[in-house]
């Protein structure tokens, strides 16, 4: 996936919103993570992931960006465009895994927000794309296998099939990655919240977890 990292790593943090599209299990989410664990970007609000995967009902999105955020959702934000507007002095990366279980709410949520919060950059993960103004689309497709009949030496250097550098042990890869991950968590546990409440509109509490 090099071709796929170095298109990616010139385009994050500049196009306001990536999507990287592909079918079920082709390496979307796996792809986005080490782009961000290869970038070298600071965000100054820090990087935050949303699963949409695991959800099951249909409660509106604002909630849960507020919960990723560390943000407590007054009444009067309960309107997706007042808690869009109050995110406008952000300077973050929010990614957005598994987009096409929620694709019409997402795009709803996002369209405004790269109107409304121009600071905030995202990046998508989706079967499909958002078909919104300013989009950039990735698009992934499947690695290719060695060719039938290929000895051992062929197969270990196709991309489809990973190989462990010398003195590897299991583990290692995760654990690495984990380490370059921890600026980017799905509860926000990385986040400074105080610093990040610090440059909303109005200051507020953070949310109880």
């Amino acid at each position: 996936r090099e071709t796929d990292l170095e298109a990616l790593g010139k385009r994050l943090g500049v196009d306001p919103l990536i999507t990287i599209v592909g079918t079920g299990g082709v390496g979307k989410t796996s792809l986005a993570k080490a782009a961000i664990a290869r970038s070298q970007r600071p965000w100054r609000d820090g990087c935050h992931w949303i699963d949409l995967a695991p959800l099951r009902d249909q409660s509106p999105l604002a909630p849960l960006v507020a919960r990723t955020l560390s943000i407590a959702l007054e009444a009067h934000d309960q309107e997706p465009l007042d808690f869009i507007a109050s995110l406008s002095r952000l300077e973050a990366l929010i990614v957005v895994d598994n987009c096409e279980h929620r694709l019409d709410e997402v795009a709803a949520f996002i369209g405004p927000a790269l109107q409304l919060a121009p600071g905030i950059r995202w990046l998508a993960t989706s079967q499909v794309p958002l078909h919104l103004s300013g989009e950039s689309v990735h698009r992934l497709g499947p690695l290719d296998l060695p060719p039938e009949g290929a000895d051992g030496a062929a197969a270990r250097r196709s991309a489809a099939i990973p190989a462990r550098p010398r003195g590897h042990r299991r583990g290692d890869g995760r654990r690495a990655q984990c380490r370059r991950m921890a600026g980017c968590a799905g509860d926000g546990a990385a986040t400074d919240s105080g610093r990040l409440l610090a440059r909303l509109a109005r200051g507020r509490p953070a949310a109880r977890s």
